[in-house]
């Protein structure tokens, strides 16, 4: 009687015991796929299409182009230097290729139940501030970034981005070096600044249009006279 007795305090520990193991390791599961998550590539999201404009007609506009000409002027909000001229508008949401801050918030949890609730809390906040660290990481990552809606005006001489009547941005074409189609959206870098990508419809619409007030290309690669 007095041996067995030791004998199940033993066996009641090692029940104990497995069952504190089988916590920690679904526990240790759970916060892996956490990790692996965070791990996984990013994206700023789905592009979004620019709004319809069915008054823009990529056909007419080639032939307007090829004839010499230029889409009919609008009116525009802003005051403009002399001999420039308006020939397009579209609202149009707008991201640039920028880096996150990549910061993130070391945290601990504090678990109560003695031994076990010490070693489970231990394994959480180290998996989780793992999962934190990587999360930031991957938000430091340089990629397409929403920075808002726009109204954005297309002159002879620049391209404007108005925001509400609360940001200004300008973009003069004799410093445009890029202009490209990329996934239904225009795609734009001038010197000095981040790659923009304007969600504008109809984008061969604009990529047409640009391409002849910037560099003096015709729709076909064309250059005019």
């Amino acid at each position: 009687m007095e041996i067995a007795r030791p004998i199940k305090r033993i066996g009641e520990f090692m029940d104990v015991a497995s069952i504190f193991g089988l916590i920690v390791l679904v526990v240790v599961i759970l916060a892996l796929r956490k990790v692996l998550g965070a791990l996984s590539p990013g994206s700023s999201g789905a592009a979004r299409a620019g709004r319809a404009r069915p008054d823009l007609s990529v056909e007419d506009l080639a032939d307007t182009l090829r004839n010499g000409g230029l889409p009919t002027p609008v009116q525009a909000s802003f005051r403009m230097q002399p001999g420039e001229t308006c020939v397009g508008e579209v609202d149009a949401d707008v991201e640039q290729w920028l880096e996150g801050d990549g910061s993130y918030t070391t945290k601990h949890v504090a678990w109560a139940g003695g031994l076990a609730g010490l070693a489970i809390g231990g394994a959480m906040n180290a998996v989780g501030n793992t999962a934190r660290k990587a999360a930031a990481r991957r938000e430091m990552a340089e990629r397409w970034r929403s920075i808002g809606s726009y109204r954005v005006y297309v002159t002879s001489e620049r391209i404007a981005f108005e925001g509400g009547g609360r940001e200004w941005h300008e973009m003069w074409l004799d410093d445009l070096r890029r202009l490209e189609i990329d996934g239904g959206a225009l795609v734009l870098q001038a010197v000095g600044q981040p790659a923009c990508r304007i969600h504008a419809a109809p984008a061969e619409y604009w990529y047409l249009l640009l391409r002849r007030l910037a560099f003096d290309e015709l729709p076909g690669g064309q250059i005019s006279a």
